[in-house]
């Protein structure tokens, strides 16, 4: 059975509990499976310099909203259509490199490939920049 990821998006937290209670069944984050508050940016966007030690450091713009990951066993057709999804993910596939990773995705291909996200949860291998 496929591991399933969505990445959702919402104007706040209290949004994104209130929406997603009927998926989750709680009115708190389940641990096992809800990735609260993924900070999301373009790696086209970044900002590069160096601190006062000469280091090199790059500075994400981070998108506006509050992000979620869900990442369930199988496919919720309630979920897929929610406007709140972004991108849908096959995880097995993405981190096989298999075309057909991607089963849905809310933002242009060019976005696509230029979206990176923090934290990753163990388990996972997005191809970054290399999204089918």
């Amino acid at each position: 059975m496929a591991q399933t990821d969505y990445f959702l998006q919402f104007a706040s937290e209290a949004a994104a509990l209130t929406a997603l209670q009927s998926v989750t069944g709680s009115s708190i984050w389940p641990q096992d499976y809800a990735f609260p508050g993924l900070q999301f940016w373009r790696a086209s966007q970044d900002s590069t310099g160096v601190d006062s030690s000469s280091n090199p450091i790059t500075t994400h713009n981070y998108l506006a909203g509050f992000f979620v990951m869900l990442s369930l066993q199988s496919a919720r057709p309630a979920l897929l259509n929610s406007s709140a999804v972004q991108i849908v993910l096959d995880r097995d596939k993405a981190n096989a490199r298999q075309a057909g990773a991607v089963l849905k995705s809310n933002v242009s291909g060019v976005v696509l490939q230029d979206l990176r996200f923090q934290p990753v949860p163990a388990g996972a291998d997005y191809p970054y920049g290399n999204m089918t």
